[in-house]
């Protein structure tokens, strides 16, 4: 049996699992936008309003995939919103700088940075024969994550 559960979702049930069909283009435009836009055919206008719900749903472990597969499949509509910073409006960058979630990327990655820097050094520290209890007071790493370099 189908069954259109919500405008452009079908559900088919009678086997063993039911499944799921999304026809996209019969997606109401708002309340779907954000599984809309994993197609081609993304409007430059769309990306603010795509990045405020991402950041309402305070799902940030997804963001990078969800923008990485907008990106893939609409690459000319993220130049477009590049060169918008040429006409004075706002950028891509400054839409998620603005709505906070560039800058805690850029704490992210700066934590990342460090912490392999932090690895390097006591990598080499081990090479040199230093004791594991003088590297963990010099990088501040556990003895465990030291002890497994």
């Amino acid at each position: 049996m189908v069954e259109e559960t919500s405008p452009g979702i079908f559900t088919v049930t009678g086997d063993y699992l039911p499944i799921q069909i999304i026809e996209s283009g019969k997606l109401p435009e708002r309340e779907n936008l954000l599984l809309r836009s994993l197609k081609k055919g993304l409007l430059a206008g769309n990306t603010p309003d795509i990045i405020e719900k991402i950041d309402k749903s305070g799902d940030k472990t997804s963001l990078g995939v969800y923008l990485d597969v907008l990106l893939r499949a609409n690459p000319q509509v993220f130049k477009e919103a590049i060169n918008m910073a040429r006409r004075g409006l706002p950028t891509l960058e400054e839409a998620l700088e603005e709505i906070g979630i560039l800058p805690r990327m850029i704490e992210r990655a700066e934590k990342k940075v460090l912490e392999k820097g932090l690895e390097t050094v006591a990598r080499n520290a081990m090479a040199k024969g230093l004791p594991i209890d003088l590297i963990h007071e010099i990088t501040g790493l556990p003895a465990e994550t030291i002890a497994q370099l």
